[in-house]
């Protein structure tokens, strides 16, 4: 049965094939306004069949996979593990399978009746219980309950996460192999377990920019020829992996871009043929760290899915697998039905053609769309192929070319939908259609476009600039008004802004400034319980008005640059004068002209050397003055408005600034 429907600007045509396993030629025709196009797909199917191990809840999911595993009374041992927190269960796969017993779920202040249960039903009498983690992770409750069952329980635990994986690799028999992936995050580690359980390999952990000083204690006592490294440079650093070779005969690193194309690396590594392929979600910890038992005894791999969404590394490797079977863990929520029908899907392979290789990748958030390109393993007719991609479920205009020879093509960006408003995050949509002429490849990317904002600097004007000037001035930095003009007041207060949260001082809002106005960050808080005040800030180069304890606005500003100078014959040091005990004594609502610049409106809190704040045609990002304190002419104006009159106090520091 064949069906139309429309998505985006996109007709989608789409019709259901039942196939047997083996080799089948399909015939596609459809015909448009200029005449008739016929497609003959080369597909092979295999008669997969799915199971689903999975209860009404993480710690029943736990358990029903030990009941797949082992009948009553079958297993030597049994791990038990915190439902709720990851971090002192993810070396225990290969402990589990060591000790030749399931890695069971329970809550940390008391065993949980579906845990008492299975530990109950698995287990013959006196066996021990291994609990994974300190007190803080199972309480003493924990063992109480579990001896109270006739079993011997034993903690596995160090005075953290690291130490606890040690403690856990020390149960494995002596072995020249070890996996390392971040104690950080779970994913790496869990996608790790099939291997490292099928293998014997301990899991140890490390923090992403230092290898922690157990582990590598640990690692100089075992002895290790090869350490393979779990996850990319942005998980655990290069420093670390030098550390590591330090340590051990070989490292390697085993990464993908993200969690699934890492989970997707181990399986083409270590399990590139199986006929079992064990399927859990990535986005949560619990059914994967006690399905990679699972998995570990069927000598599969585990793929890591969206609960959701099957993404397009876990759809190539089961092209490339053709397994038999795919065992899901976790329920419906966890691994949603149509995630498993696209694992039946997925295990259909269009002919000898097939993609390589993807610059967008699924799961991915990218801030730039000009191009999506598409790397297959043998030349294509482009003319045949065809490329479509959605943002948000609206067309996105562009052509397909060739780049870097036959077998790459690139979809190049012409222009994006309206409403794809920045810092806003849309769904891409990228669907392939390649053929070399008999061969066709199918595929599909879903990724996460979030626009990002243009810099924004000096001569810039429009809605981009008006947020800015709005956010600004809503966070306490001094602004005349919003405009939607980037000017020199829209600078100065940019420039204030970076100061106050030791950015560059460039008046420019590019990637850092931007991510720190993202941030939430406003204005500092005042050193001073004053109930009105001004505050000078040297080290950051701002002043603060400070009212009612608040600090109310920030001004960009220039103080003394603190070197000595020569004026009429005297040598002179330009230094603000510093301290918490100064106050408004004199002003001149006017130009003071100076020999060395006019002061605009000055208000003096240090009469004697004639140190006054004062408005100025430039206010540099460094300190440039004499001694006095410059802010710009606008901003001058506005403390007049706000704070007429003398007396007010005036706070200068730190006042060891100048030595």
């Amino acid at each position: 049965m064949a069906s139309s429907r429309g998505e985006g600007s996109h007709p989608v045509l789409s019709a259901q094939v039942r196939l047997e396993a083996g080799r089948h030629d399909v015939t596609f025709e459809a015909t448009n306004e200029y005449g008739s196009a016929t497609r003959r797909l080369r597909l092979h199917a295999t008669a997969m069949t799915t199971q689903r191990l999975a209860g009404r809840d993480r710690v029943a999911t736990a358990a029903a996979i030990s009941q797949d595993l082992y009948g009553h009374g079958e297993a030597s041992a049994a791990l038990l593990a915190r439902a709720d927190d990851f971090p002192d269960s993810l070396a225990g796969a290969p402990a589990a399978r060591e000790v030749n017993g399931p890695l069971l779920l329970t809550r940390g202040d008391g065993l949980s009746d579906t845990a008492r249960q299975e530990l109950s039903r698995v287990l013959a009498d006196g066996a021990t219980v291994y609990l994974l983690g300190g007190q803080g992770a199972l309480g003493d409750r924990v063992a109480t309950d579990v001896e109270a069952l006739g079993f011997a329980a034993k903690r596995l635990a160090g005075s953290g996460r690291y130490e606890t994986a040690v403690r856990i690799a020390e149960t494995i028999p002596e072995t020249r192999t070890a996996f390392v992936a971040s104690g950080e995050g779970f994913a790496d580690a869990l996608a790790a377990a099939a291997v490292a359980g099928d293998r014997g390999w301990p899991i140890l952990l490390t923090a992403q920019d230092r290898l922690p000083e157990e582990v590598g204690a640990y690692m100089d006592r075992a002895g290790f020829d090869t350490v393979h490294v779990v996850g990319g440079a942005g998980v655990i650093d290069d420093s670390v992996v030098a550390e590591l070779n330090r340590r051990a005969g070989s490292v390697s690193r085993v990464a993908g871009g993200t969690r699934f194309e890492t989970a997707r690396a181990l399986s083409l590594r270590f399990m590139p043929e199986t006929a079992t392929v064990g399927v859990a979600s990535g986005e949560e910890f619990a059914d994967a760290l006690a399905g990679g038992v699972h998995a570990a005894a069927d000598g599969a791999p585990l793929a890591l899915v969206a609960g959701n969404r099957l993404f397009q590394p876990q759809r190539r490797q089961l092209r490339r697998l053709q397994p038999e079977t795919a065992v899901v863990y976790g329920g419906r929520a966890a691994v949603s039905p149509g995630v498993v029908e696209g694992l039946r899907a997925a295990s259909v392979e269009s002919g000898e053609l097939r993609v390589e290789r993807a610059s967008l990748r699924d799961g991915q958030t990218v801030q730039a769309l000009e191009g999506v390109e598409f790397t297959l393993n043998r030349p294509i007719n482009l003319a045949e192929s065809h490329v479509a991609v959605t943002i948000g479920g609206n067309e996105v205009g562009g052509a397909i070319q060739h780049v870097s020879g036959a077998d790459t093509m690139r979809f190049r960006v012409d222009n994006l939908p309206e409403g794809v408003a920045y810092g806003e995050t849309h769904r891409v949509v990228v669907r392939l259609l390649a053929t070399s002429g008999a061969d066709v490849a199918l595929d599909r990317v879903e990724a996460d476009f979030r626009r990002a904002a243009p810099d924004l600097s000096r001569g810039a004007a429009g809605p981009a600039v008006t947020d800015l000037q709005r956010t600004l001035r809503q966070r306490g930095f001094w602004l005349p008004s919003v405009d939607g003009q980037f000017g020199m007041p829209t600078l100065h207060a940019v420039r204030a802004f970076q100061k106050a949260h030791g950015l560059e001082r460039d008046g420019v809002v590019a990637d850092a400034t931007r991510a720190a106005l993202a941030q939430q960050r406003g204005a500092p808080e005042p050193r001073s319980d004053s109930s009105r005040a001004y505050e000078v800030d040297l080290e950051r180069g701002i002043v603060l008005f400070v009212e009612g304890g608040q600090t109310r606005w920030v001004f960009d500003a220039s103080a003394g640059h603190g070197e000595y100078y020569t004026f009429e014959g005297s040598t002179y040091r330009a230094n603000t004068t510093t301290g918490f005990d100064q106050a408004m004594v004199r002003q001149i609502d006017g130009v003071r002209e100076a020999a060395r610049g006019d002061l605009y409106r000055p208000k003096y809190f240090d009469g004697s050397r004639g140190i006054a704040l004062h408005g100025y045609t430039s206010v540099p990002p460094s300190h440039a003055s004499s001694g006095c304190v410059r802010i710009p002419i606008g901003a001058m104006d506005k403390v007049w408005r706000i704070d007429p009159g003398l007396g007010t106090p005036v706070h200068v520091y730190p006042v060891d600034y100048y030595g």
